[in-house]
């Protein structure tokens, strides 16, 4: 019986691939043969060499509209396709009194939790419906399933986000 979930010679995008849960993703989709591009601001030095051939660090912004396009389009000159999209990336942001905590740092944990992820998947849905195929995986955490006290911004971001989804898989369930 054929494996239903093989990632074999997928193209996998990995947001927040530069370290903890997103680069053990990548180097674990990578060894089972997928060609991972792990998307982050910040990378190891180098690639683990029992992957090389398949993982591929990109460095790229994930709020930045014109960035994340143009590593889409890159993938799309070498590969012909995107198979799998796995939203990753955040930060916890300020910790503490909302009164108290640096107001800019509240709303960058927001664009990046949320808003990053609401932008990776409104670039490549597009891609997706035009083969009617394509997985995204979005990662939560902790404050989407209770409040998180003095950590507001990743709880708020992460239940928005939880929200999101479930709106997405709705609207594209007749293309994937």
């Amino acid at each position: 019986m054929p494996n239903l979930f093989s990632i074999e010679n997928k193209i996998v995008l990995i947001s927040g691939a530069g370290r903890g849960i997103g680069r053990h993703l990548a180097h674990s989709m990578a060894k089972h043969s997928a060609f991972v591009y792990c998307i982050d601001k910040k990378f190891p030095k180098e690639v683990p060499k029992d992957v090389k051939k398949n993982m591929f660090n990109v460095k790229c912004d994930i709020t930045n509209n014109r960035s994340f396009t143009k590593v889409c389009q890159n993938i799309f000159k070498t590969h012909k396709k995107i198979d799998v999209l796995v939203n990753n990336a955040a930060i916890l942001g300020p910790i503490g009194h909302i009164e108290k905590i640096n107001w800019n740092e509240w709303v960058k944990t927001i664009q990046i939790n949320l808003l990053g992820s609401v932008l990776l998947c409104r670039t490549v849905v597009p891609y997706f419906k035009k083969r009617n195929k394509g997985k995204i995986i979005q990662l939560s955490g902790g404050g989407a399933a209770s409040p998180l006290p003095f950590i507001s911004s990743y709880a708020v971001s992460k239940a928005a986000i939880v929200r999101f989804i479930e709106n997405l898989s709705e609207e594209v369930k007749k293309y994937l």
